[in-house]
């Protein structure tokens, strides 16, 4: 019968399990130096290797010809245990037996000392499904078992756990394995089974694999039932229904760079062709996450996410060309719909709608490098844009001395017509990197309007009154004052907008300057 690729090549000592060697070392002290524990919980994500550790412990413990804290697998409770005949090692499935009645069955056979082996090994899996009851019976076991007996928990959600059993547990958290090491694995089972596969088939695998060792094997498997000779990356996108980069990749530029039309060419033939929609906007999500990736690092990115050399550079290109802001609010509309595309009645629709919106984000949404534009411009004229807004940055500076006069003027009368100067969205990120964390997790949160003298305008929309207050106290005035100086030439205080007098009564004009101070709001005619 045929054995699937995950169980064929199944760890069956610690050095062979990969990416836990905080765990691994730990275990297999322990056992070298006798110092076990009764009771282990072992938590992580699925296929991370939770229950093949806690195998290869049971087995360890209990081995005649101990190896390094490794088992020998060679003597004879080594093979009563690989081949499943000892009655000494127990796995239970929690999911399948959570009630009280059933931990109370387990209760009664932990009284029985080991028939074959030196320990009596509990291996309870998804351990977070058993009920309040059931937890509560098993803790008296868990807190005082008897010295032949050892527990070992495994859970994919430990905070589903009572602190009651916690407490009581040795903890382990597995981690997610990283891909250079899913790389490495793919490669030697392979070659073990005379295969050949394209590194581009292998990136393919690692990107769908989440982390996890027995999903990428899971994966390996099917493609290598679905090719004969060497995998490569076409089998891998006709079996995992993905869509390739490029493709992809000329979809993000449809929305960087407001072609609607040809994005709904692009979403039209990837829908044809048979591919979902869920797992399309997966794909979106995750081109547009390496994206974010490579704008805000650069070149270091290359060794930290799974591209060939040329789909890198390609998006290394587009980077370059679209401003931070405009990623950040793609991906963040993208995974504001992922759960609701689950249960849409009508996916398609939804997806292509967030997509064509995404190609003119408005002013409120995006403060991109380009300053006051809504739409994404070739790089050409994002150049433009920065020139001039250098040169309104000098202008700035050389009338400082006629804004000081006017300020005066200003906090005499708290009311005068003057010209706005626009603050463009490249002006305001450098701006907001200038801060420390907390005045910039305010700033971030508000939207600039212009600098009027040396007050930088602020809009008052959905600014509440601990916020007002914050900006207001003498260390962070000075912080805006330090970091306006640096980047606008000046130093500014920030001052909240009330725009149009005339369109709004006496009693909420008073109320506006009630609530955020009448030194701090500025009107404009």
């Amino acid at each position: 019968m045929y054995k699937a690729i995950y169980r064929e090549f199944r760890p069956i000592s610690f050095d062979e399990i990969i990416g836990e060697d905080h765990i691994t070392k730990t275990l297999k002290n322990q056992i070298k130096n006798k110092k076990t524990g009764h009771a282990y919980l072992f938590s992580g994500e699925r296929g991370t290797g939770k229950t093949t550790s806690a195998r290869i412990f049971s087995r360890a413990v209990n081995c005649l010809d101990l190896r390094d804290g490794n088992p020998c697998n060679e003597c004879v409770n080594c093979k009563l245990s690989l081949n499943e005949e000892t009655t000494d090692i127990i796995e239970m499935d929690a999911a399948s037996n959570r009630s009280i009645v059933d931990i109370k069955s387990l209760k009664e056979t932990l009284l029985y000392p080991p028939v074959q082996m030196k320990y009596k090994v509990y291996i309870i899996d998804e351990v977070h499904m058993l009920s309040n009851e059931a937890f509560n019976a098993l803790l008296k076991s868990l807190e005082e078992p008897p010295e032949y007996l050892i527990f070992i928990l495994a859970t994919t959600e430990p905070e589903k756990l009572p602190d009651t059993i916690l407490s009581r547990c040795q903890r382990f958290d597995f981690r997610k394995v990283p891909g250079n090491l899913l790389r490495e694995n793919i490669i030697n089972i392979t070659k073990s089974l005379n295969r050949e596969i394209d590194e581009d088939a292998i990136r393919l695998i690692i990107q769908n694999s989440g982390g996890s060792v027995r999903d990428s094997l899971s994966i390996l498997d099917r493609l290598l039932s679905y090719s004969r000779d060497k995998i490569s990356l076409e089998d891998g996108l006709e079996v995992l229904g993905n869509v390739d980069r490029k493709t992809l990749t000329d979809l993000l530029k449809c929305i960087f760079y407001d072609q609607a039309k040809d994005l709904l060419y692009i979403f039209d033939s990837l829908i044809n062709s048979g591919k979902d929609v869920y797992f399309l906007l997966k794909d979106i999500i995750s081109l547009l996450r390496d994206l974010l990736m490579i704008k805000i690092i650069g070149e270091g990115a290359y060794e930290m996410i799974f591209l060939s050399r040329d789909e890198f550079d390609s998006l290394k290109s587009l980077s370059d060309e679209v401003p931070l802001a405009k990623i950040r609010a793609s991906l963040n509309k993208l995974l504001e719909i992922e759960n609701t595309l689950k249960w849409s009645g009508e996916p398609r629709i939804l997806l292509e709608a967030s997509l064509i919106s995404l190609t003119d984000l408005p002013v409120e949404e995006e403060v991109s490098k380009s300053g006051v534009n809504k739409k994404i411009k070739p790089i050409e004229k994002k150049n433009n844009v920065i020139e001039k807004n250098n040169e309104t940055s000098k202008e700035v500076q050389e009338e400082n001395t006629n804004y000081k006069d006017k300020a005066v003027e200003r906090k005499e009368n708290n009311s005068i017509e003057t010209s706005d100067k626009p603050i463009s969205g490249e002006l305001w990120q450098e701006f907001l990197s200038k801060l420390s964390p907390g005045p910039r997790a305010f700033a971030s949160r508000v939207k600039p309007v212009c600098i009027i003298g040396d007050n930088l305008i602020i809009d008052p929309e959905n600014i509440t009154k601990e916020q007002a207050e914050f900006f207001k106290t003498e260390q962070n005035t000075q912080e805006i004052k330090q970091a306006s100086k640096e980047v606008f030439g000046q130093e500014l205080e920030f001052k909240v907008d009330k725009i149009n007098e005339k369109k709004k009564d006496n009693n909420d004009l008073k109320a506006i300057l009630d609530y955020f101070g009448e030194e701090n709001v500025i009107i404009r005619r």
